[in-house]
């Protein structure tokens, strides 16, 4: 299996998830069509959680989510938590800017829907 690694542009961010369970979304989401942007995501995420790896640490580190986007990053977090299985570590880290307060709050708002802690950085 190889890593997922896709280049930020204008308007998708930068993705990294490795192998290694080192996952990370950088920038701006707000492609023209979010499902058909992340759908490969998803496919490649459902076979890594087949090889029921021990920890996947996620880094969120989004600059703006158009609401496709939420829908989609919702999708991904609750699929990581439903099918990593018990023996995972999860760690989700949300980054934002010390000014950022929005960007807080959108990733408290994740953090509610998904039911899971996450943990908030402020970027250095």
């Amino acid at each position: 299996m190889k890593n997922y690694l896709v280049l930020q542009d204008l308007t998708t961010p930068e993705i990294a998830f490795l192998t290694s369970g080192e996952f990370m979304i950088t920038g701006t989401s707000r492609p023209e069509d979010s499902h058909a942007f992340y759908n490969p995501l998803l496919s490649w995420l459902d076979d890594f959680l087949k090889t029921k790896p021990s920890k996947i640490n996620f880094t969120m580190e989004v600059e703006y989510l158009n609401s496709s986007s939420v829908k989609v990053l919702v999708q991904i977090l609750r699929t990581i938590i439903e099918k990593a299985g018990k023996k995972t570590t999860l760690t989700f880290t949300w980054k934002y800017d010390h000014d950022d307060l929005d960007s807080l709050d959108q990733g408290k708002g994740f953090e509610k829907i998904i039911g899971h802690p996450i943990q908030f950085m402020v970027k250095k």
